[in-house]
């Protein structure tokens, strides 16, 4: 992709506000507040594609290279192909809460995805298959509140540890990727949701 498309005056209007993007080859997909998702071709300038899949707000987009995971605050969740035009979006319905982010680990063995929700319950997604880990992960709490996934990081230190962050209210969740469990908690100065980590 050129990198001219910047300073080109494009601009699509959109009837709904845009909640969340992913850079899918040549095209932008956003996810708008209203359920719907739309395929912006940034080079041509148009919209290739749009579909409403979700009776709520879409809440994230993760491109793996073989599909387009996204996930929305009505709890289900929607794999499209990357060659949206080939085949119908294959709609997940799991959790049990709203979806709030989505996380593609790639790995060798067998990519994943970990979709975090509202109450605190990850699962892990196998990319290729489609198919979800019937044993989700819970974010320990010690009051009635449930604690919010509000966003995941992954990385892997100098030692090829593995961890995956999980930020939720005030608070990130340090997770050992291999043995999927909660390893500790740090305490943060945010006044609230910790909706974004790098």
């Amino acid at each position: 992709m050129p990198l001219d498309w910047i300073t080109k005056k494009n601009s699509i209007k959109f009837e709904s506000k845009i909640q969340c993007c992913e850079l899918v080859n040549e095209t932008i997909w956003c996810g708008l507040g209203d359920g719907s998702i739309v395929v912006w071709d940034i080079e041509e300038n148009l919209i290739r594609y749009t579909d409403k899949r979700f009776e709520k707000t879409v809440t994230s987009i993760k491109f793996t290279g073989t599909n387009v995971w996204t996930s929305s605050s009505d709890c289900t969740i929607c794999i499209y192909p990357t060659s949206i035009e080939s085949a119908l979006p294959k709609r997940k319905r799991s959790h049990k809460s709203d979806v709030q982010t989505l996380l593609f680990v790639e790995s060798l063995e067998s990519p994943e995805i970990w979709s975090g929700d509202s109450n605190g319950v990850i699962y892990v997604w196998d990319d290729i298959t489609g198919t979800r880990n019937p044993y989700p992960l819970k974010i320990p709490t010690n009051d009635v509140l449930n604690i919010p996934v509000c966003s995941m990081c992954y990385f892997k230190d100098s030692s090829n540890q593995q961890w995956v962050w999980v930020g939720s209210f005030e608070s990130i969740y340090v997770v050992d990727y291999l043995k999927r469990d909660v390893i500790r908690s740090l305490k943060t100065p945010h006044c609230g949701p910790i909706t974004c980590l790098l």
